[in-house]
C-alpha cells in the first residue's frame, strides 16, 4: 500500500517521509498518522501496489490544514470506549502561532458533558506549546466531552468527544498469531487481537478479552489435550491486546489454537 499527499506532509509510518509503503497486517490494514507540512486542503491517496496493477486501485480523503496567528490543537479529539469500563485517558493540548509552538500560553480544560474528573483543568503550555491533562472515569455510562480553551478569551477552543460503546456494538477481529505450531521448548509469537466498532474502521478501548487456549500434544499411543483461559484487558489509549504465553509439554511436537471471544 502506497501512501501519498498532494500538499506537502508527512507520514508516521515512515518516520515523516512524505511518501509511504506499508505492508498490510493479517486482517488487510494499514494505517499511518499523516502531519501536513503546509496550510490548505491535501488530497490523501491510498494505493493497491501501483507498480503491479495499471491503473491501480485507490482511496482518496481530504484533510484541511490552517496556519493562524493564535491557533489550538488537541489530541485525542475522538475516543470510542466500551461502557461499563474505567478509564484513564491524556488530553493534550498544543498552542501555536503559524505552526510555530508558543509557551507561557494558559489553556483551560472542561467537561462540558457526561460526569468524569479532570486531573487539572488550568494547565500553562510548556517549551514546546504542550499542555496536558488527564480524564479520569469509573465505569463509564455514557458519552462524555472536554472543551480545551486558551484564557482568558476562551477563543480558540477545540473539543475532545468520548462515545460509550456498548457491547453489541463491538466486535473482535484477529490480528496476528492466530494460528501456529512449534516444536518442544520454543516460543509462541505473541498474540494480537483488535476490538473495533461493528461497520466502522473505529478503535473500541478497554474490553476483557478471555483467551480459550486449546493444547493437542502429540504422542505415540494418542494426544493428550490442555485447555487453559486467560483473561486480559486493552489499555484506554489502545485496541490492541498482545499476550505471549509459553507452554512446555513432555510430548514431541505440539501445536496450540488461539480464540479470542468478548466476556
Amino acid at each position: 500500500m502506497v501512501f501519498s499527499s498532494s500538499l506537502a506532509a508527512g507520514f508516521s509510518a515512515c518516520s515523516g517521509a512524505s511518501s509511504c509503503t506499508l505492508l498490510t497486517d493479517e486482517s488487510g490494514l494499514a494505517a499511518t498518522y499523516v502531519t501536513p507540512l503546509a496550510a490548505g486542503a491535501t488530497t490523501i491517496t491510498a494505493q493497491l501496489a501501483p507498480a503491479s496493477y495499471s491503473p491501480a486501485k485507490q482511496v482518496q480523503t481530504t484533510l484541511a490544514a490552517r496556519s493562524l496567528a493564535l491557533d489550538l490543537a488537541l489530541t485525542p479529539q475522538t475516543a470510542q470506549i466500551a461502557q461499563g469500563a474505567s478509564v484513564d485517558i491524556a488530553l493534550t493540548a498544543r498552542a501555536l502561532s503559524n505552526g510555530s509552538p508558543l509557551s507561557g500560553v494558559n489553556v483551560a480544560f472542561a467537561l462540558i458533558k457526561g460526569s468524569a474528573t479532570l486531573s487539572s483543568p488550568g494547565v500553562v503550555t510548556d517549551a514546546n506549546g504542550y499542555a496536558t491533562t488527564t480524564l479520569q472515569r469509573s465505569s463509564l455510562s455514557s458519552d462524555v466531552q472536554v472543551s480545551a480553551c486558551v484564557t482568558p478569551a476562551n477563543l480558540p477552543c477545540v473539543t475532545f468527544y468520548g462515545t460509550a460503546v456498548p457491547a453489541s456494538g463491538l466486535q473482535l477481529q484477529p490480528v496476528a498469531g492466530n494460528s501456529q505450531m512449534v516444536l518442544v521448548g520454543q516460543s509462541f509469537q505473541p498474540i494480537v487481537v483488535c476490538y473495533g466498532l461493528i461497520n466502522a474502521a473505529q478503535p473500541g478501548a478497554r474490553r476483557q478479552c478471555s483467551f480459550s487456549i486449546h493444547t493437542r500434544t502429540r504422542r505415540r499411543n494418542g494426544c493428550k489435550h490442555h485447555r487453559r483461559r486467560y483473561h486480559h484487558y486493552a489499555k484506554s489509549h489502545t485496541n490492541h491486546l498482545v499476550v505471549v504465553t509459553n507452554y512446555r509439554d513432555n510430548g514431541r511436537q505440539w501445536s496450540r489454537r488461539f480464540s479470542a471471544d468478548d466476556r
